[in-house]
């Protein structure tokens, strides 16, 4: 994974799916997390997370916990977008 820089932005959609019961609890923990949103989710238990971070570490580490949440049958990554921050 590259590292740290802070002229890039990393722009993640990921598709989290849970079990139903555990919906509620997992939106509360994701919408604490600093950069995430939750822009759809369903009573299912699938969710569509979006994540803005300056590194890839970063992602991993989001991943993992959302991984590591109970409940969570799998994530997956859908979409990463780096934009380059361009100084005047």
């Amino acid at each position: 994974m590259s590292e740290h820089r802070s002229d890039q932005l990393h722009v993640t959609s990921l598709i989290v799916y849970c079990r139903p019961e555990r919906l509620q609890a997992l939106t509360v923990w994701l919408i604490d997390q600093a950069g995430v949103e939750i822009p759809v989710s369903s009573p299912e238990g699938k969710l569509v997370v979006v994540s803005e971070n300056h590194s890839e570490r970063a992602i991993a580490d989001l991943m993992q916990a959302i991984a590591d949440r109970p409940g969570v049958l799998n994530t997956a990554m859908v979409y990463h977008e780096v934009i380059e921050h361009e100084e005047d």
